[in-house]
């Protein structure tokens, strides 16, 4: 026995001993802190539980004794239950024969023997083995199940239990434990397959890490608080089995069958489901972080994925339209490209940075979702959805429809029939709106876009109604509704056509493309600065008070578009804005607006700073001296040292041209036109114009840049669109225009603008 190794002792059964009048059974204590061994009474042949020790290696020659907290006796001042598998210090017993049917138990421990008594405070203790074993040293024995090697060969637990057995490692193939207990049990590292029958057995808290599961067969098993991690559980049979708070870290489940299995509180992470049939399973509060459900069978028909936790999982391609979400649900980082979520109820869900190519949001409730970073290329959210409070900063929205999407802080007070358009149509009012929103004799229909959009205005009340398709939505601002947030998102192509984007955070954003559109939608007091919106489709667009400071809107369009201050005057403002070729064609005007600093293109391109007349010989003789070329750097804006002075008018109008053929990643305006101005106020100076083309620079695809010249035009607005207190590019009101400042002057910026150097440059 001193060689004893009890890392490798095999389950030699579940015994219990009892004293010879079987009157009491080495016990586990119940006295705090539960670890004593003590003679208590009961049944000698219906121990309890507390009676039940799984001992290991052989009875007669050797063995360690776990008791039913799990943990192995040793002695120290009594026997106690407090060591690990293995440790050196586990007391070594043997079983020998003491009298006509007892046995006693002798332990071996430094050299010396000694008989197991129960003392007289029926504490369980060693005395030195001397003789004939004394009474208090004598012991009935009881067999509760087999040892492993009886197992096998009767190919069967016989249902006794195995609570808190050590089997791991252990080939578990061809044996039936049904109606066994395993709670507690090791079979890690075990072989389990469809010859091992556990119908009907109970496990709980049952290690199975790194078990190899294949094929095996556990229907309808009731599971709680097991660890599963690392095994192989490919081709499974699991159905309507109960997985409770288990742990399945890292499992194959490829083609294993999981049809309303519960896995209620779970954690699965880095599990695969490979073909594994998951319809019917329930999913309710479990982790699935990086989990790959994606081919998965089944997934549409999973009942609950409420409350669970899908960070990094792979769920892409599967129809989630009737399994159950809710806002505790979290989607962070995860992939769901083509996923379907149709007319589901995703307030709240978080979905940041989460793949979600091609997904399908229609007729979606998407209120206060956290959608930052995540990657909508070409998703439909369609149907006027609601998405007041999103956050989609930072998002990708390329190629994504949100017709009629409400992101606004405007609240939706109810709907109306699509036939009630007809009449609106006509500036009449409905006489159910009328009555709806009980509106005075003195309210009036404004009609923003035929069809589409209009604006009811009661005295001081205005309310917007609004085409989604299937109704129309009536709306009123609400102090109550936070408008959603989506700063520096890429909104190549992205179309917002008849959305209420009203008040929304759109800082930064890149939205253009000949299919990206705003148009008729509401941007009423958005935030829209910074953002690149080059040939944005801004037609007949609500944008009272939108602040668009530092954008570039060169080629935008605002035909139509309404760009008047809100009713508490607020202007809208293009401060700083890149505005070459911009359009305001139409019904649209910039009274009050702010145009502070705004490179606004005239005939000649866009006034940016004035420089003395006497550089006219200068120019007249073709030479860029070094004084003109200081004068430019002073503005900061350098020619090049190749730059070429073109005489057009001798005297009176030139043009430089400041291209670098050799240098591909010049920025900046490429022609300069410059003109002799002589007012009538006796002023001479020239007027120094930025003139196409604009040099910016663009991906190519490849991880670099190409250069490239975009020309551009006047910016199509006139002094009839603007009144006397719109603030011009020079920081001065319209209101001074006169014999003594022209408009030219007016529409020079005080602090020249620096056009935008790169047309791409999301990220």
């Amino acid at each position: 026995m001193s060689t004893f190794n009890s890392n490798t002792a095999d389950f030699a059964g579940k015994w219990s001993f009892s004293t010879p009048d079987n009157s009491l059974l080495i016990s586990l204590s119940s006295v705090s802190p539960g670890t004593a061994l003590v003679a208590a009474t009961g049944d000698h042949y219906k121990p309890a539980a507390n009676q039940q020790f799984n001992l290991y290696g052989d009875v007669k020659s050797g063995f360690v004794l776990q008791a039913p907290n799990w943990l192995y006796i040793y002695f120290n001042n009594g026997y106690q239950a407090t060591k690990s598998r293995g440790d050196a210090a586990c007391s070594v017993f043997a079983v020998q024969t003491a009298g006509p049917g007892t046995v006693c138990i002798v332990e071996t421990s430094g050299g010396a023997d000694y008989y197991v008594v129960v003392d007289s405070s029926n504490n369980l203790n060693r005395i030195i083995k001397q003789g004939t074993a004394p009474a208090n040293a004598q012991f009935n024995q009881n067999k509760v199940t087999d040892g492993i090697a009886d197992i096998r060969k009767q190919k069967s637990t016989l249902a006794n239990p195995l609570t808190g057995v050590y089997l791991a490692g252990q080939d578990l193939t061809n044996i039936a434990f049904m109606a066994t207990d395993v709670s507690y049990a090791n079979l890690a590292h075990t072989r389990l397959d469809n010859t091992s029958n556990f119908n009907g057995a109970t496990a709980s808290s049952t290690i199975f890490d790194q078990a190899n599961m294949q094929n095996w067969v556990a229907n309808g098993l009731v599971f709680k608080n097991c660890s599963f991690v690392n095994a192989n559980m490919s081709f499974v049979k699991m159905a309507s089995s109960k997985l409770v708070s288990c742990t399945l870290n890292k499992v194959n489940f490829a083609n294993a069958i999981l049809q309303d299995a519960d896995f209620t509180s779970a954690s699965m992470v880095n599990s695969s489901f490979y073909n594994a049939k998951v319809n019917g399973a329930t999913f309710k509060s479990a982790i699935l972080i990086n989990a790959d459900l994606s081919g998965a069978i089944g997934v549409e028909a999973i009942i609950s994925i409420e409350s669970a936790i899908l960070i990094a999982a792979d769920v892409s391609g599967h129809d989630l339209t009737k399994v159950l979400i809710n806002e505790d649900t979290n989607f962070m980082n995860a992939t769901l490209d083509n996923c379907n979520f149709t007319g589901r109820n995703l307030t709240n869900v978080v979905f940041a940075r989460a793949s979600m190519q091609k997904v399908k949001l229609d007729r979606a409730i998407l209120n206060g979702a956290q959608m930052a970073f995540a990657d909508l290329f070409s998703a439909s959210v369609t149907g006027a959805v609601s998405m007041i409070g999103a956050n989609l900063s930072n998002a990708n929205l390329a190629g994504a429809q949100f017709p009629g999407a409400q992101l606004g802080a405007k609240q939706i007070l109810f709907q109306l029939p699509l036939s009630d358009g007809a009449i609106l149509d006509k500036s009449q009012i409905p006489a159910d709106l009328k009555v709806d929103l009980k509106l005075s004799d003195q309210a009036t229909v404004s009609v923003i876009q035929p069809g589409l959009m209009w604006q009811v205005t009661d005295i001081s009340k205005v309310y917007q109604v609004n085409n989604t398709g299937t109704n129309l939505l009536v709306q009123v601002v609400s102090a109550t509704s936070n408008a959603a947030i989506l700063s520096n998102a890429y909104m190549f192509q992205t179309n917002f056509q008849q959305a209420n984007l009203y008040a929304v955070e759109m800082s930064g954003v890149h939205w253009y493309g000949s299919g990206a559109s705003a148009l008729s939608a509401d941007l009423g007091i958005a935030n829209l600065s910074n953002s690149f919106l080059a040939n944005m489709n801004f037609e007949q667009s609500l944008m009272q008070g939108a602040s668009l400071d530092y954008a570039t809107l060169i080629g935008t369009i605002f035909d139509g578009a309404n760009l008047n201050p809100t009713e508490s005057m607020k202007p809208t403002s293009f401060a700083f804005a890149s505005m070459q070729s911009t359009s305001f064609n139409g019904a649209s005007n910039l009274n009050y607006a702010n145009l502070t600093n705004a490179a606004i293109s005239l005939k000649n391109g866009v006034p940016l700073f004035t420089i003395a007349s006497t550089f006219s010989t200068t120019l007249n003789s073709g030479i860029v001296s070094a004084l003109l070329l200081a004068t430019f750097n002073d503005m900061a804006y350098s020619l090049i040292n190749t730059a070429k002075i073109t005489v057009l008018i001798k005297g009176s109008n030139w043009t430089i041209r400041n291209m670098d053929a050799l240098d591909a990643t010049q920025t900046g305006y490429g022609t300069f036109y410059l003109e002799l101005i002589n007012q009538e106020n006796g002023m001479v100076f020239i007027q120094v114009y930025g003139a196409s083309p604009l040099l910016i620079l663009n991906s190519d695809g490849k991880g670099g840049q190409i250069q490239i010249p975009l020309s551009f035009g006047p910016s199509a607005i006139t002094r009839k669109q603007m009144n006397d207190s719109t603030t011009c590019p020079s920081g001065m009101k319209l209101y001074y225009l006169s014999d003594y400042l022209s408009y030219e002057e007016l529409m020079t910026p005080a602090l020249p603008p620096k056009p935008p150097t790169c047309l791409d440059c999301w990220g």
